[in-house]
C-alpha cells in the first residue's frame, strides 16, 4: 500500500512514515493514516483544491480525483456529486468541504475520533450454514 501511495499518489516515503510512528498501522490504510496525523491540510475544497491535493483525501482514488477536476469545470460540486463520482464519502467526509454543505471535519472532530469512527468493526458476519466437508472449519 505503501508503493501504490509513492507510485500513484505522489507521496514520498518521508511523508508515509514518521518519527513517532515509524512503522505502518496495520489497523488501518496508510493514507488515512497520514491524514490523521496531519489534521492541519484539511479540510480541502473539493471545488478549489489541485489535482495534487485532491489525491491526499482518503476515500479519493485516482479516477475519482481526475473525474472531481473534469467535474468542476461545469458546476460547483455537492457531496452528492462526489458520490455519483467515485469517491468514498464515508471517509473523505472528514477532510472535505463542497459547495453549500455543512460538514463536521477532522478539523472539528479531531484526529482520535474520526479514527475511532472508521476503524469501528463492523457486526460479525454470520456463518454460513452451508454443510463443510472439514466439520466446524479447516483442519
Amino acid at each position: 500500500q505503501a508503493d501504490w501511495l509513492m507510485r500513484f499518489y505522489q507521496f514520498d516515503a518521508e511523508e508515509i512514515l514518521c518519527d513517532e510512528q515509524p512503522d505502518l498501522a496495520l489497523d488501518m490504510d496508510p493514507k488515512l493514516a497520514w491524514a490523521l496525523r496531519r489534521p492541519e491540510h484539511f479540510p480541502l475544497d473539493v471545488n478549489r483544491a489541485a489535482y495534487e491535493q485532491i489525491l491526499r483525501i482518503p476515500g479519493v482514488g485516482v479516477t475519482s480525483a481526475q473525474r472531481i477536476v473534469a467535474a468542476r469545470r461545469h458546476a460547483r460540486l455537492t457531496h452528492e456529486h462526489l458520490k455519483k463520482l467515485g469517491v468514498v464519502m464515508k471517509r473523505a467526509r472528514w477532510f472535505i468541504t463542497a459547495q453549500g454543505e455543512p460538514s463536521f471535519t477532522v478539523q472539528e472532530a479531531g484526529s482520535a475520533y474520526v479514527r475511532k469512527v472508521l476503524s469501528e468493526q463492523k457486526a460479525p458476519i454470520k456463518r454460513s450454514r452451508q454443510l463443510s466437508l472439514f466439520g466446524d472449519g479447516p483442519p
